[in-house]
């Protein structure tokens, strides 16, 4: 395999919004759709459109409700999203580590 492709890098996944989502919900069990917008900095509409994306992969749970008498959206990391992040991880870091030293 050449240095230089990124064979096994998770498309549903290699996004700077997708990673950036992906980074923070590896680090918490749950959290609201409000809160997560403030974590990441991602506008709410592109934040949605991301959720939907790797909800659709299977890498998220969204799941909504009523909480005093107001809509509340909470989003969390499903196991099959757990599983993908440590393969994406690990795929970079056999790409990053691989690269031979900078030529002259």
């Amino acid at each position: 395999m050449s240095f230089f492709r990124a064979d096994g890098i998770d498309d549903d996944i290699h996004s700077k919004h997708r990673l950036t989502i992906m980074f923070y919900l590896s680090t918490v069990a749950k959290v609201d759709f409000v809160r997560l917008k403030d974590e990441v900095g991602i506008p709410a509409g592109n934040l949605s459109q991301n959720l939907k994306r790797l909800a659709e992969a299977g890498y998220v749970k969204i799941e909504k409700a009523i909480v005093a008498d107001k809509p509340n959206t909470t989003i969390s990391m499903t196991s099959v999203g757990h599983e993908a992040f440590e393969i994406y991880r690990a795929n970079m870091r056999r790409i990053l580590d691989g690269l031979p030293a900078k030529r002259s």
